[in-house]
Order: C-alpha cells, then sequence, then structure tokens
C-alpha cells in the first residue's frame, strides 16, 4: 500500500493515501451528487412550507421589551446608541447589554414593517434558511460528500429544538450570531484555499477575502456575546478541515486575530457596560453553579438526542441535590469517555463534537445570573449544527454497509423522507403554540406543572383581566415553588397593591428587594407603594438609590420628577424630565409633563418648542395644542395663540378652555365683542364655568348690558368654590351685585 511522507510547518508525519482517500464513503452519483443546488433549494422550500404559520403569530414574551417598547430601533438616527450605550438593547431599562449588530437588525424591520409582527417573523424564518445553506456549504466542505451534506442540512432545518430560534422574535440573536460565524468560518476556510500552493489569487483579493473574514466575525460578536467562542471555533474547523492535520502550532498562529478581535470587542463592551457584566449577578454557592452548568450542557445534547418536551421553560428547581448531583457528575464523565471514543473512532466527528461542547461554554455562566432561565432551546441552535454534521456522517455511513447500492439508494432516501415528516409534524406543532404568550405558557404549565415563568405568566395575564384573587393564587403559587425569587414576591405585591392591601404589598416589595437589591422592578414598586401610603420622602430616597445604580431608570427619573414637583422644585422636576427624555425621546408623557413644568416657570420659549416637539409626534393632541396657546400667549404672540386655542376648541368640542382662553385675549385686546361671544361659547360647553361668569360680567358691564352683567355676577356667586384664591373675585361680585342690583330696579321703575 502506497504511503508518502509529508511535511508541514517543519514537521513530518506519514499518512496512508489510499486511507484518507477512502475516508468518507461516497453514495451512488443521483440527484444530490449531480445537482446539489437543487437539493439545497429542495430543503430551503420545504423549510420555508413547514414554517411558514410563523408569519401569522404575534408578538410573544420578551419581544415586546426586546421591540415595541425599545425606543432604540425606532429609527437608524439612532446607531450611536447600539454602539455607545449599554441601554438599546431593549425597553427594559434595568437590562444592560451590548447587542449593536442585533440591534441593527430589529431597528431594519421595523423601518419596513412598524410593529407589525409578521416582518419580524418572516426575518427570523430568512436567517433559519440561511443557516441551513452556510450548514450545508461547510458540510460538503467537511466531508467532501454532497450525501452527507444534503442530511446534515435537513437536521438543521427541521430539528424541533431549532423551531423556537425561528418563532421567537427575541431569539433572533441566536440565529443571527450562528449565521455569522458560519459565515466567518466559511469566509475563513476560503482565505484558506486561496492562499494554498497553487491557487491563483491575486494579493488584492486575499486582502479582501481576509477582509471579509474579520467584518464577519465582528459582525457575530455583535450580535451575542455567546459568539467569543468564535476563535475556539476556528481553531476546530483548522482542525477537522484537512485530512492530514496540520501542526497545532500552526492552528493556533492563525487563530491568533480571532482572539485580538474578541479581545478588542470585551474591551468595549466592558467600557460601554462601565465594567459590568449586563445582568445581576446572583452569587450562588460555587458547588450549585457547577452542577447547575453541567445540567445546561448535558440537557441541551440530550434535548438534542431526544427532543420531546420543549418548551420555554423546563421547571427546573433552584437546588440540586445529591441524588442529582452524582448523577450529574457520572454522565459528565461518561460525556468526556465519550467525546474521547469520537475522536479514535473519526477524528473529524471527534471535533464536530468538540464544537457542539464549545459553543455551550458561555452558557455554564448563566448560574452566576440567573435561577429561572438557565436554559432555553434556542441556545443550542449554533451547537446543534456539529451534531448535525455529525448526524449527517453517520446517517451516510449508516447505508454504506448495504448492498447493492441502490438497495442503500432506496434506503438514504426512505429514511430521510421519513426523518423530513417527523421534522415537519413536530416543527408545525411548535410553531401553532407559538401563536400568543398565553399559549406558550399554557404549554409549558401543562408539561411542566411546577414552572415558575409559567404561574408567573398567568398570574399577569389573571390580572390584566381584572380577576385579581385568581392573580393572586397564582403568584402565591410560584412564591410557594421559589421563595427566593424576586420577581415572584414582586408580582404577588403588585397584586396586593390593586386590592387595596398596601401593607401587604409593601411587604412583598421589601422581601423582593431584600432578595435581589438590583432588582429594579421591586424597587420602583416599593417607591410607588411609600406614595400611596403618604410617605413620599422614603418612596424619594428610594427612587434615588435606584438611580445612583442605574442612573438612566427612567422610570425612576420620572417619579423623582413628580415628587420634586409636587414639592414646588419646578426647575429641579424640569431637570429629571429633560434626562427621562434623554433615554426616550419619544415618551410623550413626560414631555408634556416637561412642557407643564415650563408653563408654571414662564419659561415661555421652551414650553412652545416642547409642545411643538409633541405636536409633531402626536398632531391630534388637545392637550398639547391648548398649552401651545397658552405659550405663545405668554409670549405675547396673541394672533398664534388664538389659532393654537382655535383649533384646540375643534379638537375637543365639550371643554370650555380653550374658548375661555381666546376670550382673555380678545379681553386683553379690548375687543370686548368678540371677548363677549367666546365666553358665552365657553358657557355653552360648561353653564357652570364659573370663570367665564365673571369675565363675562366684567365684559357686560363695560358694554352697558348691566342687565347681562348682574346675572353672570350672581351665576359666578353661585357656582364658585370656596378657596381662598377666589375670595377677591368673589368680593368683587358681591359688590356689583350691591351696586348694580338696587340701580336695575330703580331704572325698571323708572320705566313703569
Amino acid at each position: 500500500m502506497e504511503r508518502r511522507v509529508l511535511v508541514d510547518d517543519g514537521e513530518r508525519s506519514t499518512v496512508n493515501v489510499q486511507e484518507v482517500r477512502t475516508q468518507i464513503p461516497v453514495l451512488p452519483s443521483n440527484l444530490v451528487g449531480r445537482f446539489p443546488w437543487v437539493v439545497l433549494a429542495l430543503i430551503v422550500v420545504i423549510t420555508v412550507v413547514t414554517y411558514q404559520g410563523v408569519i401569522r403569530n404575534g408578538f410573544v414574551l420578551d419581544d415586546f421589551q426586546t421591540v415595541i417598547s425599545n425606543p432604540s430601533i425606532r429609527s437608524f438616527g439612532q446607531v450611536g446608541r447600539w454602539f455607545l450605550s449599554p441601554d438599546a438593547v431593549t425597553g427594559r431599562t434595568e437590562i444592560r447589554g451590548y447587542r449593536p449588530v442585533l440591534m441593527a437588525s430589529y431597528a431594519a424591520d421595523y423601518a419596513v414593517w412598524g410593529d407589525v409582527p409578521s416582518g419580524y417573523h418572516a426575518t427570523n424564518l430568512l436567517l433559519h434558511c440561511g443557516v441551513i445553506v452556510l450548514a450545508f456549504l461547510l458540510s460538503r466542505r467537511l466531508w467532501g460528500d454532497p450525501w452527507i451534506a444534503a442530511a446534515a442540512s435537513v437536521w438543521v432545518a427541521l430539528h424541533p429544538l431549532n423551531s423556537e430560534a425561528v418563532n421567537y422574535v427575541t431569539a433572533r440573536s441566536s440565529l443571527l450570531a450562528a449565521f455569522f460565524v458560519l459565515a466567518t468560518v466559511w469566509a475563513y476556510d476560503v482565505f484558506l484555499r486561496q492562499s494554498e500552493p497553487g491557487a491563483r489569487t491575486g494579493p488584492w483579493r486575499g486582502r479582501l477575502s481576509w477582509a471579509a473574514v474579520l467584518i464577519l466575525g465582528a459582525s457575530a460578536l455583535g450580535t451575542k456575546e455567546a459568539a467569543a467562542v468564535l476563535p475556539l471555533l476556528i481553531m476546530i474547523w483548522d482542525r477537522a478541515r484537512q485530512a492530514c492535520p496540520t501542526s497545532f502550532r500552526l492552528t493556533l498562529v492563525r487563530s491568533l486575530p480571532f482572539w485580538g478581535l474578541v479581545g478588542g470587542y470585551s474591551a468595549l463592551r466592558a467600557v460601554v457596560l462601565h465594567g459590568g457584566l449586563g445582568a445581576p449577578v446572583i452569587h450562588p454557592s460555587m458547588g450549585q453553579a457547577v452542577f447547575f452548568a453541567a445540567k445546561i450542557v448535558l440537557s441541551s445534547l440530550g434535548f438534542w438526542l431526544w427532543p420531546l418536551g420543549l418548551a420555554v421553560d423546563h421547571a427546573w428547581p433552584s437546588v440540586i441535590g445529591v441524588g442529582e448531583g452524582l448523577l450529574l457528575a457520572v454522565a459528565s464523565v461518561g460525556a468526556a469517555i465519550g467525546t474521547r471514543i469520537m475522536f479514535r473512532i473519526d477524528r473529524r466527528m471527534g471535533w464536530c463534537l468538540a464544537w457542539f461542547w464549545v459553543t455551550l461554554l458561555p452558557l455554564t455562566l448563566l448560574p452566576m445570573v440567573s435561577r429561572l432561565t438557565l436554559y432555553q432551546d434556542n441556545r443550542v441552535y449554533l451547537g446543534g449544527i456539529g451534531l448535525a454534521w455529525i448526524a449527517g456522517r453517520l446517517l451516510v455511513a449508516g447505508f454504506q454497509i448495504l448492498r447493492p447500492p441502490r438497495l442503500a439508494t432506496f434506503g438514504m432516501v426512505s429514511l430521510m423522507t421519513a426523518l423530513v415528516a417527523a421534522g415537519i409534524w413536530a416543527d408545525v406543532a411548535r410553531t401553532a403554540t407559538w401563536v400568543d404568550s398565553e399559549r406558550v405558557w399554557e404549554d409549558v404549565l401543562r408539561k411542566y406543572p411546577d414552572s415558575v415563568l409559567g404561574y408567573h405568566a398567568r398570574g399577569i395575564r389573571l390580572s390584566e383581566a381584572g380577576r385579581l384573587a385568581d392573580a393572586r393564587q397564582a403568584f402565591q403559587r410560584s412564591v410557594e415553588l421559589a421563595p427566593w425569587s424576586a420577581p415572584s414576591h414582586d408580582y404577588l405585591g403588585a397584586v396586593y397593591g390593586q386590592l387595596g392591601d398596601l401593607q401587604r404589598a409593601l411587604g412583598e416589595f421589601e422581601t423582593a428587594t431584600r432578595l435581589n437589591p438590583g432588582y429594579t422592578p421591586a424597587r420602583l414598586n416599593l417607591g410607588k407603594a411609600y406614595e400611596q401610603l403618604g410617605r413620599p420622602d422614603l418612596a424619594f430616597e428610594t427612587y434615588e438609590r435606584v438611580l445612583r445604580e442605574s442612573p438612566r431608570e427612567a422610570n425612576a427619573l420620572g417619579r423623582t420628577g413628580v415628587l420634586l414637583e409636587q414639592q414646588g422644585r419646578l426647575a429641579d422636576a424640569a431637570e429629571r424630565y429633560r434626562r427621562v427624555l434623554a433615554i426616550d425621546r419619544d415618551d410623550e408623557d413626560t414631555r408634556m409633563a416637561l412642557g407643564a413644568v415650563l408653563l408654571r416657570l414662564e419659561r415661555w420659549d421652551e414650553a412652545r418648542s416642547t409642545f411643538q416637539t409633541l405636536l409633531g409626534m402626536t398632531p391630534g393632541s388637545y392637550a398639547a395644542r391648548f398649552n401651545l396657546g397658552v405659550a405663545l400667549d405668554g409670549m405675547g404672540h396673541d394672533e398664534e395663540a388664538v389659532e393654537a386655542y382655535q383649533i384646540a376648541s375643534r379638537l375637543q368640542t365639550t371643554d370650555p378652555d380653550s374658548c375661555f382662553r381666546i376670550a382673555v385675549v380678545r379681553s386683553k385686546q379690548e375687543r370686548w365683542n368678540d371677548a363677549a361671544m367666546w365666553y358665552g361659547r365657553a358657557l355653552e360647553r360648561d353653564p357652570a364655568h364659573f370663570l367665564s361668569h365673571i369675565n363675562l360680567a366684567r365684559v357686560a358691564e363695560r358694554l352697558g348690558d348691566l342687565d347681562g352683567a348682574l346675572k353672570h355676577y350672581r351665576a359666578f356667586l353661585a357656582t364658585a368654590p370656596s378657596a381662598s384664591a377666589y375670595e377677591k373675585s368673589r368680593a368683587q361680585a358681591l359688590d356689583a351685585v350691591a351696586r348694580l342690583g338696587p340701580a336695575r330696579s330703580f331704572a325698571k321703575k323708572g320705566r313703569r
């Protein structure tokens, strides 16, 4: 048997050439071999048809914070926030992160679709198809067999575990990260082939190829933190791509630019997040953290091999007991031994398995961050591609033992057809589950009755429906299942607050903040409870504590603005409202509050600008139009003010204040007849509008209509409140009645 000596990077090794050639069995030439792109297109079409139901699904779960309430995706003008702000990843200001490329994809969707969910789902499906294509290309490059590439692509396309990534808009991070990682690996492989001796590639083409590799790698990192394993995946591919592996030293050298890329990304992310992780750390015991890390990794493998019981939450208990811990330890040792055996059986399959383990490394940090969302199906998406490459290889190799070849071909086609049918059925069923949040969570509770997150969702839904007693039971159940969970106590406290039991609500909020001092929603609810109990001092202190830890927490800024306004500290309140708008320029309520404060401060020009901006957002806002008139009035722009009041009057035909304000302007101009007309219109809308009564009485007296003046003075005395602010007007009205009453009586007698 022929043997040849190979030289690579100064090292010498021998390899059996015939063994290399026959290492990968090839099925008979047919449609797959002759027209691989037709087969790939067919797989993509089947995938689109399978998932076409996703277009009819709505937003669910975190989609509302990621898309609907996230101001950073409303415009491409927010691109600076994507790269420089830790608050751009979601509308929940207590959550911080750094995913600029992911935000760009959502912004592109918003520019086309607005808040219509079908467009976002279509983008997810398109990305999934892109991953299928890349998995096919890399599998074909790895094994040199179109049959294996087709089989592996089918696994990626239709594996039920991947349905969550396709159906869940927020899980796009997993889809997009996988797409860019695979694209980087493919571009890297192309670059290496172009660099091989004898390759006809010009220097500029090589430089452009390498630039594409780095850009794609940076894009992967900008999509999801888990892409930080990219250098390891590059090394794995480098070891697996060649029948005769190069020295490990060369592999390490080739990976250095990617380590530099990750280092630069990590430094930038640390600066943007001010050195934090982007999520609160719960500080569990290291033993529990290790066991949970093992459980995450092993469960990921288990659900890929046997995808039954898939759900958005698998209701893991908060503590791993001794028995389960021993089982996890044994299983971990077995996985290590199995990996070693896989390497001995087939080196390339061993590296594919290593791909799977490496992609799960970032997930082992989750026990330090969360005890409720440790495992989700979409997090296995990238790792599952390595397993799909193995599955395709084994599937094809298994049919090599069948003879004659036609039987192998028939068996291959039959089994793949069966797998496709099973995958389609499972994916269609999962897609139907993801129609809306209610169906998702009821599916969870049906499969996992001890799901804390499931009871959270049920309680929120019942609370929104006004079924507060049932909601309280749901949240009490979640507290029983996870007494250490700050969200459970926070939700229960919120229901007690709605039921009017403020003391019990206060107790639950305090428990939540004690369990997790960094859980912002509980602190905000605690502050609101203090407000309702008449303790604005404690409320302000609570909000300030939130702001010391999260200076860009918009809700805390807004509430402190309200409290400062109540204290008469108007300038300070305006400053808080401006800080809220710096975070969310589309917050109409805060902009209205800022404008109102500016009016009270008589900062007319700033108030005018504020209300003009607000009208640009909501042209039909009566309050904004009316307040714009007040600002213009204060600036002395009488006719512009009257125009604003007239528009406001047409927008709300029952409110007398806009008519009253026009009358005041006309009185100031001494256009008494016009003033009388507008005061009369105000009283047509509200006969008890006492300010219109006294002002119309004064105008009538000026016009010589003493009967009318006397009538409206008396009406004012009958309708005006007894507040001290109106004592002077009341005295003037009494004086006028005393003065005009006898005179009118005398005049009537004279006429008789």
